[in-house]
């Protein structure tokens, strides 16, 4: 029962959830921006949710959606808008090794071989963190 329970042990417990709450708001209202069009306040409270989430779950679709779709441009040398998917992804978690490395090839691949190289020397930093 909740009297079992110490307080501090239960007190943490509901702030986490608390928390938690308030990151789901955060990232719903990401959602509802994007669905307005304006990408600008949607990738904000997608990372601020993310940053104290990481495992969002509306965010992790979200970023997952994004990199299915640039999956699929790049599959038809599309290469601007995969960047474009790989850049937003980055905008909202740009920790993200893989969207990193993504990015850094696509622009390989329109001849900006001098930002991608310094975009592969950033993951290098990374992965050795």
């Amino acid at each position: 029962s909740a009297e079992d329970v110490d307080k501090d042990v239960s007190n943490r417990f509901f702030a986490d959830i608390r928390s938690m709450q308030m990151m789901r708001r955060l990232a719903v209202k990401g959602n509802m921006a994007a669905m307005q069009g304006d990408e600008n306040t949607s990738v904000d409270h997608w990372s601020r949710a993310l940053l104290r989430n990481p495992g969002e779950l509306f965010v992790r679709e979200r970023i997952d959606r994004l990199e299915r779709n640039a999956r699929g441009f790049l599959a038809v040398k599309k290469f601007l808008q995969a960047m474009k998917c790989y850049e937003t992804i980055i905008k909202i978690d740009p920790k993200d090794i893989g969207a990193l490395h993504n990015f850094a090839q696509c622009l390989r691949n329109v001849g900006r071989v001098d930002i991608a190289d310094k975009i592969l020397k950033r993951v290098e930093e990374l992965k050795r963190r």
